[in-house]
């Protein structure tokens, strides 16, 4: 039995005549009550399998079972995005046909056959309004004698056998305007009776016979392109015609149809097709229209058919033959014409290809060369770095001697002149390389380009003397402020003079000029030189090109100072051309634009100059000295293979600090164990093992994590120095570096440490607030032994007996390298930390006001009280009653 609120049940006659009812409640506990609860119908099939229906779908049982508790429920409802699930959950009916069909009838989705697939899954085949029902709510589904079923829904009766072959007809043409209810169907195979809201209808399913009237289908209107076609575009009438040809690029048609039958033509229903186009008929919803779009030339043939007024198809197609004549561009000959010139085209790509790749094939040959060269030139200009700064080092060192003689001064000064000369050749080679390999960074700042441009002239100005050039600078405008990148706009000016002092004459002129518009300032450098032919000056600006001609030989060049100087220009989106005529002279025009928003989202900007000379000093001996005796010396560690430049480094700073030397990665790691310096200055490049390799065995060990290091290096692009900072380095100081840089960088590092132990002491340790920011430069490694340590003494603090080896027993350290960490990280000594945690907390407690002085005295370690009392007041310079009364501070809560 099926209830509406029950789900299913089954009545089982017992031996004593009494009735026992099977429900979800006692043995079906499979039976899915929850969704399944509200059943409209249940029946059989001719195999013995159960169909029930329901509000939420059909539940299938198999009529294999031998025994109630072994019947197996098999939902089938809706499946979103599943095509072949059932249409509609709110299923009214189901009939099983004599011939093994089974259908469905639901209140909004039509009729369902539900066929069963090889694989024993059920798949939905709906029938609904789209596809020429007049109605999708289906009350019930009977079966006659002759295999026809009939469908009560709410619009009518429909008599279907399938799609093709449907009667309808609707409640107006029923007796007395009838309208079915949601009551059950009965047959008995002869007669079917319903419920109607007039009462019962029956009816003789064989007495009932389909009209046999044929409408004719009548073509009414045809447009073309959204045209009307009249008669007078036709050569007969639409409805008379059984051939039209249509012009080129007609690819728009519209039928308009109709049957020629004047009752109830709502129910008329109409099939269409385009014959070489269509491959097969479309079926109207309640229009009388068929339009197409984007035909192609070609014939086809226009059929339409219809169904009768109930629902009949009749053979009444109506066919009409259509061509579309083809525009030229769609005949034989405009695509013989089209092959040609595609096959005209591959051979051209085919050419240009052969030719591009050649010329590609040169270039990469020449580029090869090119980078040949500039790898040369780099690796020369590496070597050069160490060197230079063992020249120019000392050549600082000796000019700062106040009892110079002036001769010696002006050898020196020429000496420094040149090696300044040479630093620049060399890093003019390397920002080349740097260029080709996009690692050059612009480091932008706003800066008053007058100014800065008149300085630069101002070098030149002894030269000029010297050679009787006349020299001068003049600007339109006063002043003028860009956001450039000094150093590298400075390289591309002093480039251009350079150039311009090398092939102008003596007794000549060179002029430097200024003028600006609203969006570029233009600097103008013209000389009276020799000129550049106009065959050069093309290629000027490409690298290793001279401006040299062949009759100048004697004026080397290495042909890649205007390359940069061009590159360095773009990166600043600006332009640099040149004007000029052999025996004449040059012009040269710099043109940067104005404002910051030319510049990539990610371009570093500097907010103020950093000028080594003016804001760095050499630190006076009251600046960085320590005691020369004692524990309190610092100790620096230099790692440098190169033994002139490790020299001098140690003659720099042995007069203030206790020197540690090694010469390769591998002797620095064994120095730094042994020595625990507080802090190390590193090459990169060295044997055995490099300096960065070092640093990072130095920052995962916990002896030494926390000792600074300054790296030095002739590697000075941004990714070299971003590796070196990753890898543990402090600081990052290019090869050649000023001694006053080097000394002050050092001393700032130490400073800094000191900084850091002052602020561990003042936060974690006497628990005052810091008038400071926030100290940062701790590694994880040395926060976490600082954290680690603080829990300990906070746990440890009560032990009377506690000593710095009890501390050493929680840490993977030596005792020696225990107390060098605990001194650098805190400034204190083990012992003095642990009376300091101890004092901090015994205040903690005097201010709470709980505990009497000796319960307060070994609550922090301390087995007599009068010693206790005594170390308290040497310590906060009061007695403890006296500290209670004084006024709250922060302090170390632990």
């Amino acid at each position: 039995m099926a209830t509406y609120g029950g789900g299913i049940h089954l009545a089982e006659k017992m031996p004593d005549g009494s009735l026992r009812f099977i429900s979800a409640a006692n043995v079906w506990r499979e039976h899915p009550i929850g969704r399944f609860n509200k059943l409209r119908h249940i029946t059989e099939d001719t195999q013995g399998n159960i169909w029930i229906s329901s509000t939420a779908g059909i539940l299938y049982i198999q009529g294999d079972f031998v025994a109630p508790e072994h019947m197996v429920f098999h939902p089938i409802s809706h499946e979103q995005g599943n095509a072949g699930s059932l249409n509609y959950n709110d299923v009214h009916m189901i009939t099983c046909t004599r011939d093994q069909r089974i259908f469905a009838a639901t209140y909004g989705g039509g009729i369902n056959e539900i066929i069963r697939d090889p694989d024993a899954s059920f798949r939905c085949v709906p029938f609904t309004h789209k596809h020429g029902l007049i109605s999708d709510i289906i009350y019930s589904v009977r079966e006659d004698t002759e295999g026809n079923l009939w469908l009560f829904t709410a619009a009518g009766l429909i008599k279907f056998r399938d799609l093709q072959n449907q009667i309808f007809y609707p409640n107006d043409q029923l007796a007395f305007n009838m309208h079915f209810s949601e009551g059950i169907s009965a047959t008995n195979g002869e007669i079917i009776v319903s419920g109607t809201n007039r009462g019962i209808l029956y009816f003789h399913p064989r007495q009932i016979r389909p009209s046999g009237f044929s409408p004719r289908i009548f073509l009414s209107s045809l447009r073309v392109n959204n045209e009307e076609q009249t008669p007078e575009t036709l050569t007969t009438g639409l409805d008379n015609s059984t051939h039209i040809t249509l012009p080129p690029r007609n690819h728009s048609l519209q039928f308009v149809f109709s049957a020629l039958d004047m009752t109830d033509t709502e129910y008329i229903q109409y099939a269409y097709m385009l014959e070489g186009f269509d491959s097969s008929y479309r079926f109207t919803e309640g229009t009388r229209e068929a339009s197409y779009t984007n035909l192609p030339a070609g014939k086809y043939t226009f059929r339409v058919k219809s169904t009768n007024n109930e629902g009949v198809w009749m053979d009444n197609e109506r066919l009409l033959s259509i061509e579309v004549l083809p525009a030229f561009t769609e005949t034989m000959y405009a695509r013989a014409l089209f092959a040609l010139c595609v096959a005209g085209v591959f051979i051209t790509i085919l050419y240009v290809f052969t030719v591009f790749y050649r010329m590609k094939e040169r270039v990469r040959n020449e580029e090869l060369l090119a980078e040949l060269k500039l790898n040369f030139f780099t690796n020369v200009s590496h070597e050069l770095r160490t060197p230079l700064t063992l020249i120019s080092g000392p050549l600082e060192v000796l000019l700062k001697e106040e009892n110079l003689p002036a001769k010696l001064r002006n050898s020196l000064a020429i000496i420094q002149k040149n090696s300044d000369r040479m630093q620049r050749l060399v890093g003019q080679i390397l920002d080349f390389s740097k260029i080709q390999g996009n690692k050059m960074k612009l480091r932008i700042q706003c800066t008053e380009i007058v100014t800065f441009t008149r300085e630069i002239v101002s070098y030149f100005t002894t030269l000029a003397e010297e050679r009787n050039i006349r020299l001068s600078f003049a600007t339109e405008i006063p002043d003028a402020y860009l956001w450039i990148d000094t150093e590298k706009i400075e390289k591309v000016i002093f480039n251009v003079l350079s150039n311009a002092f090398k092939y102008t004459p003596d007794h000549r002129a060179i002029s430097v000029g200024i003028s600006g518009t609203k969006e570029t300032v233009c600097i103008e450098i013209t000389d009276q030189g020799t000129g550049i032919p106009l065959r050069k000056q093309q290629q000027i600006f490409e690298r290793f090109e001279s401006l040299a001609d062949k009759e100048q030989q004697s004026l080397l060049s290495s042909g890649i100072g205007l390359s940069v100087a061009k590159e360095l220009i773009e990166m600043h989106q600006g332009s640099i051309s040149l004007q000029s005529e052999v025996g004449e002279g040059s012009t040269f025009f710099i043109h940067l634009r104005k404002g910051k928003t030319h510049y990539a989202p990610d371009t570093e900007y500097i907010l103020a100059d950093l000028d080594l000379k003016s804001e760095l000093h050499t630190p006076s001996e009251e600046d960085i000295r320590e005691p020369q005796t004692g524990t309190d010396v610092l100790k620096l560690l230099i790692v440098e293979d190169n033994y002139e430049l490790k020299n001098f480094i140690r003659q720099i700073f042995q007069e203030t600090y206790c020197i540690v030397e090694a010469t390769d990665g591998k002797q620095g790691l064994e120095k730094a164990f042994s020595h625990l310096p507080d802090l190390i200055i590193t090459d990169i490049m060295m044997p055995v093992k490099n300096g960065l390799e070092m640093l990072q065995e130095l920052r995962k060990d916990e002896r030494t994590s926390h000792i600074p290091a300054i790296v030095l290096t002739a590697k000075a692009d941004m990714d070299s120095i971003l590796t070196g900072v990753r890898t543990g380095a402090d600081d990052y100081i290019t090869k050649p570096f000023s001694v006053s840089y080097l000394q002050e960088k050092v001393h700032s590092l130490l400073t800094r440490r000191r900084e850091i132990q002052e602020y561990f002491y003042q936060t974690h340790i006497r628990g005052t607030a810091h008038t400071k920011e926030s100290i940062s430069g701790l590694s994880e490694k040395d926060a976490a032994f600082l954290s680690k340590l603080d829990e300990v003494m906070n746990r440890q603090i009560s032990n009377e007996t506690l000593t710095v080896d009890d501390l050493v027993s929680y840490f993977t350290l030596s005792r020696t390298n225990f107390f060098h960490k605990v001194k650098s990280l805190t400034g204190l000594s083990p012992v003095a930390y642990i009376k300091e945690k101890r004092m901090q907390r015994a205040a903690v407690l005097v201010r709470e006001k709980q505990y009497s002085i000796a319960e307060i005295a070994y609550q922090v370690g301390y087995t007599d009280p009068h010693y206790f009392s005594k170390t308290f007041k040497l310590f906060w310079g009061m007695t403890a009653t006296e500290y209670a009364k004084e006024p709250e501070k922060e302090s170390f809560t632990g």
